[in-house]
């Protein structure tokens, strides 16, 4: 039934006129805002032959890689090359259109491997040994990972590499260097054979490997990569490598301990470590000084911490590589990351990095650097719970500073919904964002939109639970239902049930209904809207999406003009 008065051809413009502002409102699917590009990250990929979920990733991914590096050879310590080229990974990259750089690692080390590095013809002929290897299959450059040298063999090896290169680069191929990560000057240890500034001179490309920070060997469980030791080696190794020469290496694998155990830790891919989580039950957490998932389970009466990289974690040390102006990143390895590293990758870099204790963000600024921080400043951790709520994917971007209401709590405004510190909880809560619309008098405006006002009484007196289960059985459209009920960011959560989806949206509000060419159910913390006729410029018919409820607290004027104000990074 249309209002007096309102012919066919009005109604139809009216609903054309709601349609142009729901376009500013929308969520399309997963990503809330559409991101400003800056300098690409080239990104390489190493490839083992040992586990196939290497092969598996690296049919998935290639196209999303620049250069491949397989593991293919050894160095004896008699200067001979063994391994074998794999014509099957080859064909994959080169069908792709991208670049091998094939692994050669030692196979002696230490005083094994002294009399080789000591003699310039031994040297020489290795290195012709590799250019040989590399004319014969047509690879575009060599990757040359040596470990465990010893620091007395720093000037030696330095000449290796020297020669190795000039080999290459006769036949107009290139030479990549693996070096340890170290935060300073080191002249014994683990990384004291390497001299960063005499090999920078020398490779194309140098790989830090910014990991193994603990080992599986480590007697205390913790961080394998932790973020500040990341950024540490990182600035150092930019005294004595130029950026564009330089790609941070980053660890995907995690370590599951057996506390108190005398035991090494196990080395995990990602899908073990979920195939843990379904196992056993409970959630993960996040450390955000190290920026790396943890997970405690029991197993019968044995205690165990996994320490891992998801794809939160990995977002945030891959930053590093890009506020640093790094030439790129290097994966070790293909087919232990999680599913959400590549989708952070198919999408433009943005110009987000870390800061202390959080996140800067600028896709909702102004577009000069300007943004909205998300920390865990002063006690009140929103970076924390940003996190544990599913980040942008749930949240969308923040769209304000933090600030006191007039209730004395702490909020912050994000794109799709608000976040309320709450001192007594140790948490944050998300605040039901349409029904603060609804006291703020925005019901007029928001029917305009197409979303209806709430059902005031459900009949449950006051009783949760009764009104949880009456609400609930509002759910009658299936679609609707079935995002309702589904983990919306799967890659940063592992576990989620109904509960955690009244959590994140609150309960109905409304019965779906049709407005237009959408069904559309009000929550207490969203509204959903399932598009059932095409409309140029809008989702496809069949399409679930949410209305971003924190905008519209925003355009309504609901926050301080101060908050409102995007903010410098520091």
């Amino acid at each position: 039934m249309r209002p007096a008065g309102e012919e066919p051809a009005q109604r139809g413009l009216r609903i054309t006129a709601a349609l142009v502002i729901l376009a500013a409102v929308l969520t399309v699917f997963i990503q809330p805002s559409t991101a400003r590009a800056a300098p690409r990250l080239e990104t390489w990929g190493f490839y083992v032959s040992y586990d196939p979920s290497s092969w598996i990733s690296l049919g998935g991914h290639v196209r999303q890689l620049d250069v491949v590096v397989p593991d293919y050879f050894t160095v004896q310590a008699d200067g001979s090359v063994s391994g074998e080229d794999d014509p099957r990974v080859d064909r994959v990259v080169r069908d792709a259109g991208k670049r091998l750089f094939p692994l050669v690692q030692n196979g002696a080390r230490y005083a094994a491997l002294d009399p080789l590095l000591a003699s310039p013809a031994a040297r020489d002929a290795t290195a012709a040994l590799l250019a040989d290897l590399a004319a014969r299959y047509g690879y575009d450059g060599l990757t040359l990972d040596f470990e465990g040298i010893s620091p007395g063999d720093r000037e030696s090896l330095t000449a290796f590499i020297r020669a190795v290169a000039a080999a290459l680069h006769e036949q107009g191929r290139a030479l990549a260097v693996a070096i340890p990560a170290r935060s300073g000057d080191l002249s014994s240890g683990w990384a004291g054979a390497y001299d960063y500034a005499a090999i920078a001179g020398i490779a194309d490309r140098c790989i830090l490997m910014a990991y193994a920070f603990r080992t599986a060997a480590s007697s205390e469980p913790g961080p394998a990569s932790p973020l500040p030791w990341i950024e540490d080696v990182t600035d150092y190794a930019l005294t004595r490598i130029p950026a564009s020469r330089l790609l941070l290496g980053i660890g995907l694998w995690g370590y599951d301990w057996t506390i108190g155990g005398r035991s090494r830790a196990q080395a995990l891919r990602y899908d073990q470590i979920v195939s843990l989580i379904q196992a056993h039950g409970s959630s993960p957490s996040f450390d955000t000084a190290s920026a790396t998932a943890v997970y405690r389970y029991q197993q019968g009466e044995q205690a165990h911490e996994v320490w891992y990289e998801d794809a939160t974690a990995l977002q945030e040390k891959i930053a590093v590589a890009s506020r640093d102006g790094l030439a790129g990143i290097a994966l070790w390895r293909l087919g232990q990351e999680p599913p959400g590293l590549w989708a952070s990758l198919a999408a433009p870099v943005r110009a987000d990095f870390a800061i202390p204790g959080g996140w800067f963000f600028s896709e909702t600024g102004p577009g000069d650097g300007l943004g909205y921080r998300v920390t865990d400043a002063n006690g009140v951790r929103f970076w924390s719970e940003f996190q544990r709520l599913g980040g942008v994917a749930t949240l969308g971007y923040p769209s304000s500073r933090r600030f006191v209401g007039a209730d004395g709590f702490i909020y912050q405004v994000f794109q799709r919904g608000i976040l309320q510190w709450r001192p007594e909880l140790g948490s944050a809560v998300l605040v039901n964002t349409f029904d603060e619309l609804s006291a703020a008098g925005q019901d007029a405006r928001l029917a305009e939109m197409g979303i209806p006002s709430p059902i005031r009484d459900d009949g449950s007196n006051g009783d949760w639970l009764r009104a949880r289960d009456t609400r609930l059985a509002w759910l009658t459209n299936p679609a609707i239902a079935s995002f309702f009920r589904a983990n919306p960011n799967p890659h940063a959560i592992s576990f989620w049930n109904v509960d955690r989806s009244i959590e994140l949206y609150g309960l109905p509000t409304s019965y779906p209904v049709r407005s237009g060419p959408f069904v559309v159910q009000r929550f207490q913390r969203i509204s959903l809207q399932l598009w059932v006729e095409a409309v140029p410029g809008m989702p496809p018919p069949g399409s679930v999406v949410g209305i971003l409820g924190g905008d519209l607290y925003k355009q309504a004027g609901l926050i301080p003009p101060g908050a409102a104000e995007p903010e410098t990074p520091f």
